[in-house]
């Protein structure tokens, strides 16, 4: 249900988090800054980030918002759903019913990527598929030592024609060791 542009803003985003995680390089690049179309329109003449006359496209969007919230963290390690008391699960939006929470499946449904800089973390909430288009909320419980309650929690979201994301105070979705996200 998406344009050209919206696909390859995903794509980039995804291939940035899933090129992070796989922990094989230190630093990262684009290649391909601005369009390139030619006679022949190959495959790669519109994977830019930006347009033939340089005006942003919906990729450099994301992926600035990626630069500027991740800056110099670092990749830790992918979370595994129940490891290390780590659980994830997820609901159909608005759902009440207490039974409808449900492990999530990291495949299908949801990743949860730590990246770090000195003492600091930044948790990465993604889908890696269309299955989870659907709205749905997202509850992680952190162990104890993971997370500080008291210290506040920020939300960070891509958000169309912004370089910096939606930045929210999540502190009040903050209960004991375990976070909600619609």
């Amino acid at each position: 249900p998406y344009d050209t542009q919206k696909v390859q803003a995903q794509w980039l985003t995804r291939g940035v988090l899933e090129t992070a995680a796989s922990q094989s390089i230190d630093k990262m690049m684009l290649y391909e800054l601005k369009d390139a179309p030619t006679a022949d329109n190959g495959n790669y003449s519109y994977s830019g980030l930006l347009t033939p006359s340089s005006k942003p496209k919906r990729s450099w969007y994301h992926i600035m918002t990626l630069k500027n919230i991740l800056g110099e963290y670092s990749f830790e390690r992918r979370i595994k759903n129940g490891e290390n008391s780590f659980l994830v699960q997820t609901r159909p939006a608005g759902s009440s019913n207490p039974n409808a929470w449900v492990a999530a499946n990291e495949e299908t449904q949801l990743r949860v990527y730590e990246f770090k800089q000195g003492s600091e973390k930044i948790y990465v909430i993604w889908s890696p598929t269309g299955n989870a288009v659907a709205p749905f909320e997202a509850r992680i419980t952190f162990p104890s030592s993971t997370l500080d309650p008291t210290g506040g929690a920020t939300l960070h979201q891509i958000k169309e024609l912004s370089e910096k994301g939606r930045r929210w105070n999540w502190t009040p979705h903050v209960s004991g060791q375990t976070i909600n996200i619609n």
